[in-house]
């Protein structure tokens, strides 16, 4: 229908896929060896402007915004669930607080033993968390945080991607570029400390880029990986880079949306 190269929507649709499975799943290579590889993806559309690379993407995207919609729904009704439970678990504290003054004067039904094993058995109570699926722009701080709370993994897409990779080059940036690097991976894990948000601990980090960029734009980092003192290795981490031909002979498409191909997509 919008009659933009079909590689955008293929490598957005992998990629997509690649960061919802995360690190539920891996592969081992070798059949004796230990070496396991996560099904993480990086990949992005290179194009010219006005080659509908934006609405291709989103709409390849729809499927994983279907699910954060579920996943929001999910997360307040357990949040409502959440605070009932909190006011049921601070009655019964208060309760128990109050037969601890009476067993302390003499005068409860039950011993302060008994208050005090019944204390003990009170559950803390856990906040819900919100399941996440993919972020457009965060600090590597966050990213921690949310990878803490969604050990699956996340998808990092910007519209343009060269304007994170420019955000890694600014000053008080450069430890962002060696967690993309690692994050790449799927399978290692992060530790970080800040004095204001104290130490986190990622067990599993696992992120997913995906994102568009002008050919222009993308040279400047196609040098720097040609040489070898500044070669990281971060443009061969795009594996799914595309670079397809423009559309020739366009012709404006107008039909309906096929919605029983969408709600297959939907439902993989």
């Amino acid at each position: 229908r919008m009659q933009c190269p079909p590689d955008f929507v293929a490598v957005a649709a992998i990629t997509l896929v690649g960061s919802i499975i995360g690190t539920r799943c891996g592969i081992h290579p070798k059949q004796c060896d230990d070496w396991l590889v996560m099904p993480n993806l990086w990949g992005g559309a290179v194009g010219l402007p006005s080659t509908l690379k934006t609405p291709s993407l989103n709409e390849a995207l729809k499927p994983l915004m279907r699910l954060e919609v579920e996943a929001k729904k999910n997360f307040d009704a357990e949040s409502e669930q959440h605070e009932i439970d909190l006011k049921e678990s601070q009655a019964r504290k208060e309760a128990l607080k109050a037969d601890m003054s009476k067993a302390a004067k003499g005068k409860a039904s039950k011993s302060m033993e008994t208050i005090k094993k019944e204390m003990l058995e009170l559950e803390e109570l856990e906040k819900p968390v919100m399941t996440r699926y993919k972020s457009n722009d965060a600090t590597i701080e966050k990213l921690s945080e949310l990878l803490n709370e969604n050990p699956n993994g996340l998808l990092l897409f910007r519209d343009e991607l060269v304007g994170l990779l420019a955000g890694w080059e600014k000053p008080g940036r450069e430890s962002d570029r060696a967690f993309f690097l690692e994050a790449w991976n799927g399978d290692g894990s992060h530790t970080t400390d800040r004095i204001g948000r104290g130490t986190i601990f990622t067990e599993h980090l696992c992120l997913s880029l995906f994102g568009g960029i002008q050919p222009s734009k993308l040279t400047k980092y196609l040098i720097q990986s040609m040489n070898g003192l500044e070669n990281d290795g971060l443009i061969q981490r795009l594996q799914l880079l595309v670079y397809p031909d423009e559309v020739k002979n366009w012709t404006l498409v107008d039909i309906a949306p096929d919605l029983e191909a969408r709600e297959r997509a939907f439902s993989i």
